[in-house]
């Protein structure tokens, strides 16, 4: 099991895109804090997607960030 933490880094959708990404490759479960890092809902759709294709269970927390509704229902 791992966790990445990285509140307030400011790494925005692209920096959430890049990190979904090795989600999906991803073999062991994985905890995934990125409060108040300005992502926006292409990062928290990004995000789901990665889930849905992961093998392992995920946690994702994105408190603080501005995923509005179309980031949310993704």
């Amino acid at each position: 099991s791992h966790t990445v933490s990285l509140p307030g880094n400011d790494i925005g959708d692209a920096g959430a895109i890049a990190l979904a990404e090795g989600l999906r490759e991803a073999i062991q479960s994985h905890a995934v804090y990125l409060g108040h890092n300005q992502i926006g809902a292409a990062g928290a759709q990004a995000f789901a997607e990665g889930l849905r294709e992961a093998t392992q269970s995920h946690t994702v927390s994105l408190p603080g960030n501005d995923i509005g509704d179309a980031g949310a229902i993704a």
